[in-house]
């Protein structure tokens, strides 16, 4: 609830308190060993680095903390060694990140052989398309939510804008520093206030499935878990747009209303698109009819032809599927290119885009929520946001039954509701699937 500015060398007791909350074991012992004056140095170094350019261009970079060998071990082929160790310094990386496409590219950063009270850049770490996957929804849908992305799982640091650093640990997201101010994310799409506003949704949509497809009750954990993943990778390929934009979700009934939604939106472009419902239906009852199958076949000694031929054409199906669920998030992420804001149903029904909020307000402030439930509050006038946050702000004062994520062009996802009288501003939103 602090609300002066933070620097990086404040972040170091901070970073190693939240690593060890929020990344799981063996990685959370990861930074026992690196004494305090290493970790001061590398944020600083990378903090000061994001003001730099290069030829007029932005330095974007991604920073990984490990020896060569150590990431080579765990990951064959990733790597680029340098002959001669690269220094540690803002010049080096705003060179080097021209080169290094922070989507699938890191700078590699250790302790040189000689000297371990330094670091220098050994060279390069090439994960190929595992961060762009995770960071922009690329990665495919499945029921069985076994997403196998292999990110390094070390001490990374994403920058994308001035001012801006981003600390990982393969999926995990530790914390970031934005605008001289610490964001922990809260995973408020997993549990919380925000949650319960998206659980009837999918509850409705586990009788259907129950009822109308005979889906077993012993799946329904992961009708929540694809559901959940759906609106993240929404989110997250909004966010990778680096534009900014405003997705609104509002109660399924509101299908039947007119495009103004009571009044409170002018929408530009309204329509009514649903199939990405239905294939999030499709996927999840593909995924279930190709496990039972298989493992009937795995008890088999000898597998007829027929049964072959009918778990690869359903294998085919359920890959199609997901091809197609990744374009529909791309889809909607396109349309938040567009002025205004994008509006769905929890139920994912596309209304239309290019939406204003047109619902007058006299709401001088709102409370920053400091966890999932919104019980440990501070408050900040509106007049500290611009008119895409106000837009927000004005539209959930008027309806407790939405909710409103805007995507900042410094590339946060934030999220606004109204719980009781008050409207609620979650800073940073985890999207970790």
């Amino acid at each position: 609830m602090e609300s002066t500015f933070i620097y990086p060398r404040d972040l170091v007791p901070k970073l190693r308190k939240l690593w060890h909350l929020r990344v799981p074991p063996p990685q959370d012992a990861l930074l026992d060993t690196v004494p305090d004056a290493l970790l001061v140095r590398l944020m600083e170094v990378a903090y000061h680095s994001t003001f730099r350019t290069e030829e007029e261009r932005r330095t974007r970079f991604r920073l990984l903390y490990s020896p060569c060998n150590v990431v080579e071990a765990s990951h064959a082929g990733v790597t680029t060694l340098f002959m001669q160790d690269r220094p540690f310094s803002e010049g080096e990386i705003s060179q080097l990140a021209q080169a290094a496409d922070p989507a699938r590219v890191a700078i590699g950063v250790s302790t040189p052989d000689t000297d371990d009270h330094s670091l220098c850049i050994w060279g390069l770490v090439d994960s190929g398309s595992a961060w762009y996957d995770f960071t922009s929804g690329e990665a495919n849908l499945r029921g069985d939510l076994e997403f196998r992305t292999s990110l390094p799982s070390f001490l990374t640091i994403l920058a994308t804008e001035p001012g801006s650093l981003s600390v990982t640990c393969g999926e995990f997201t530790v914390m970031t520093l934005c605008g001289g101010r610490l964001l922990e994310p809260l995973d408020i799409l997993d549990q919380g206030t925000v949650f319960n506003l998206l659980k009837g949704a999918i509850e409705q949509t586990c009788v259907e499935l129950s009822v109308l497809y005979d889906f077993p009750l012993s799946k329904v954990q992961n009708v929540e878990l694809v559901y959940l993943q759906y609106l993240k990778k929404v989110l997250q390929r909004i966010r990778e747009r680096g534009h900014g934009g405003t997705l609104l979700v509002v109660p399924d009934q509101w299908m039947s209303l007119d495009a103004t939604l009571y009044g409170r939106l002018r929408i530009k472009y309204a329509c009514i698109r649903a199939r990405a419902r239905e294939m999030l239906l499709e996927s999840l009852i593909l995924n279930y009819q190709y496990q039972q199958l298989n493992a009937a076949m795995c008890n088999q000694s000898l597998i007829a032809l027929e049964d072959y031929r009918e778990v690869a054409a359903l294998l085919a199906q359920r890959e199609q599927i997901d091809a197609a669920l990744s374009d529909s998030v791309n889809f909607l992420a396109g349309l938040s290119g567009v002025d205004g804001a994008v509006v769905i149903t929890d139920r994912f029904r596309l209304m239309g885009f290019g939406a204003m909020v047109t619902v007058p307000s006299t709401l001088k402030q709102v409370l920053i929520a400091y966890d999932i439930w919104g019980k440990a509050c501070s408050p900040i006038s509106v007049e500290s946001y611009g008119a895409r946050h106000g837009a927000a702000f004005r539209f959930c004062e008027s309806c407790d039954e939405a909710v409103a994520f805007v995507a900042s062009q410094d590339g946060g996802i934030k999220a606004v509701q109204k719980l009781g009288e008050d409207v609620l501003l979650w800073e940073d939103v985890d999207l970790s699937l």
